[in-house]
């Protein structure tokens, strides 16, 4: 079990797991949705092991992005809704997307899914199915 470090003095980031790494506006931190599902599982994976989650999780309000091992987005209300974890309806890997109602990882996917649904759900399943 991993321990967690009570911080009292209110600098709770200089113990964090993911400091001095990239923060910038278009980093996974900010914007996971833009980036590979890889390198967002890693950074939930260093979320979940950090020290001081409780404490990231108590401050981290207001923008969307990854937080204290979750993806926030911005729902159609403008409220703080925690993203879950999404599998694409074509190629079948697990992406994080900003709509809820988004259904596959790329616009490739999404036009593949689409014009083969067109045609009815056995040429989908079969195309699934056919190696690529």
């Amino acid at each position: 079990m991993r321990e967690r470090i009570p911080v009292t003095d209110g600098r709770w980031w200089e113990r964090a797991a993911c400091r001095g790494l990239g923060r910038d506006a278009g980093s996974v931190w900010h914007e996971p949705w833009h980036h590979p599902s890889k390198v967002v599982h890693e950074a939930i994976a260093m979320c979940r092991a950090c020290p001081v989650l409780s404490e990231c999780a108590a401050e981290q309000v207001g923008a969307p992005g990854l937080k204290a091992g979750h993806v926030w987005v911005t729902n159609h209300n403008g409220r703080q809704v925690r993203q879950t974890a999404k599998t694409c309806g074509w190629c079948r890997r697990v992406f994080y997307g900003i709509s809820p109602k988004a259904r596959c990882c790329s616009t490739s996917c999404r036009t593949k899914l689409g014009v083969f649904e067109a045609k009815g759900a056995k040429g989908v399943a079969a195309l699934r199915e056919a190696p690529r």
